[in-house]
């Protein structure tokens, strides 16, 4: 589990072509949990031209999705990034794309939460 503080960080993404990933996360701000509540996230891997070629979101899709922990779902700051094997392949194996994870607040501002490259390494493909 990756404990995120104020700035962007850096997290590159190891997934096997062929299986299912969920990487838990929990961001917390001066030691308090972050209040996700009425914020969405959103998961973007691009491809060698910066062209966004998947998006996550908290609908969950083909490739997988993002959730958000409330206070309402007793788990404040918590956020998971959910991989499919339909992503790894799309993504084919071996390969590496670069990603930004961002939160959209209620107020629609958004932060900067992860950057780095998802890479794909090869497995079974079914």
């Amino acid at each position: 589990m990756t404990v995120i503080g104020l700035d962007v960080q850096t997290l590159d993404i190891w997934l096997e072509q062929g299986c299912d990933r969920t990487i838990p996360n929990t961001w917390t701000a001066g030691g308090v949990l972050v209040d996700f509540t009425g914020a969405s996230g959103r998961l973007q891997i691009f491809d060698a031209c910066r062209n966004v070629i998947v998006t996550l979101t908290s609908s969950v899709s083909a490739y997988g999705s993002v959730y958000l922990g409330t206070p309402a779902t007793s788990d404040a700051g918590v956020f998971n990034l959910s991989f499919l094997k339909a992503l790894t392949q799309l993504l084919t194996a071996p390969s590496r794309s670069m990603y930004a994870f961002d939160i959209v607040w209620a107020d629609t501002t958004t932060s900067p939460v992860l950057i780095g490259s998802i890479h794909v390494a090869p497995g079974s493909p079914f």
